[in-house]
């Protein structure tokens, strides 16, 4: 297993070397990324890798374009995520629609995607005007989205030294809870909650509990805002109702993933116990102090002390099964020392 993981990197060191030597010779101006339903996940966090690795060559200043591959889907593509209602008569429609609006969103613009089915792909036509990206992969329908985290990685390292900062995701102080709490301090905890996905991934009602108390012994006299969709936060309202805790929800106050992710941008510190869904792959991405843990990473750590080769002392990111460590590790954060 040790071997296929080298072996692995390694393959994946040498199409990031490719991509940052097209990049630094600017011999292409169009590019067109695909993202194949049938082999990747239409979850957010996945995506979202996805769209980072767009937006590297947006700000590198080429034409990009997104072409959606329909018509044939991974299971998971069928399962209901929290915001969709039960009502809803076309599941795979509904997440599509969600995805593009999303590129617009991360992308701060309108993206250039279309829809098409594989079978109705003529890669010789679209090479006529567009370089593909990782074109093999593509006709072979392999998951190119697990590599997504690591290449990014390598070819920011590559950059111009402040470039990663172009890549993070912006904080917009202009927003209500900023305006409501004035000059407030707040935490943020990602908390997931989710009836139609594995239930290890979410986060118990005992967990929530003994986080929350954690917390709030740790981060005395800050505000807590639990970050969920409209059912976690429902489910997890229902919890500090029966123990009196006077934490916010981010529902009372967003509408919209951008405007939970502001929230979470303003906040002085960023938690999670067991994940908290895409959201904690969006945080990485950002210059906040976040202590995010969970059980599940699909994807390459840059080496055995850092996740993210931007990452600082301040940001850290536990993969196990025992949620005693994050416990553990937030003990022994100097909170005055927090965005050092």
């Amino acid at each position: 297993l040790a071997n296929i993981k080298v072996i692995k990197r390694l393959i994946i060191k040498y199409k990031s070397q490719r991509i940052i030597k097209i990049i630094s010779e600017k011999k292409i101006k169009n590019i067109i990324f695909f993202y194949d339903c049938k082999v990747s996940p239409s979850t957010i966090g996945d995506y979202f890798f996805f769209l980072i690795l767009v937006k590297i060559f947006i700000l590198k200043g080429y034409n990009v374009k997104i072409c959606l591959i329909i018509g044939e889907y991974r299971n998971s593509w069928y399962i209901k995520n929290n915001f969709i209602e039960k009502e809803s008569k076309n599941l795979i429609k509904f997440k599509i629609d969600y995805l593009i609006n999303f590129s617009n969103q991360i992308l701060n613009k309108k993206v250039n995607i279309e829809l098409k089915e594989f079978k109705n792909l003529d890669f010789h036509q679209i090479q006529k005007n567009y370089y593909v990206y990782s074109m093999k992969d593509v006709q072979k329908r392999n998951p190119l989205y697990r590599e997504n985290f690591l290449i990014i990685n390598y070819i920011i390292s590559k950059l111009e030294k402040n470039f990663v900062k172009k890549v993070f995701i912006k904080k917009n102080t202009n927003i209500r809870v900023n305006k409501v709490f004035k000059k407030k301090k707040f935490v943020t905890v990602l908390c997931r909650y989710n009836p139609n996905k594995p239930k290890n991934r979410n986060l118990t009602a005992n967990e929530f509990k003994n986080v929350i108390k954690f917390i709030q012994d740790k981060f005395a006299g800050y505000k807590i805002f639990v970050i969920s969709d409209e059912i976690g936060c429902d489910f997890f309202k229902r919890i500090s109702k029966q123990n009196s805790f006077k934490i916010l929800f981010s529902k009372d106050y967003s509408s919209t993933i951008l405007e939970d992710i502001q929230i979470i941008l303003n906040s002085e510190f960023c938690l999670s116990l067991k994940g908290g869904g895409g959201m904690s792959n969006i945080v990485i991405f950002s210059e906040i102090p976040y202590l995010i843990h969970t059980i599940y990473w699909n994807d390459f750590e840059w080496n055995k002390n850092k996740f993210t080769f931007w990452q600082k002392k301040s940001q850290r990111l536990i993969v196990s099964k025992k949620n005693n460590l994050f416990f553990k590790s937030l003990s022994k954060f100097n909170i005055n020392n927090i965005n050092k």
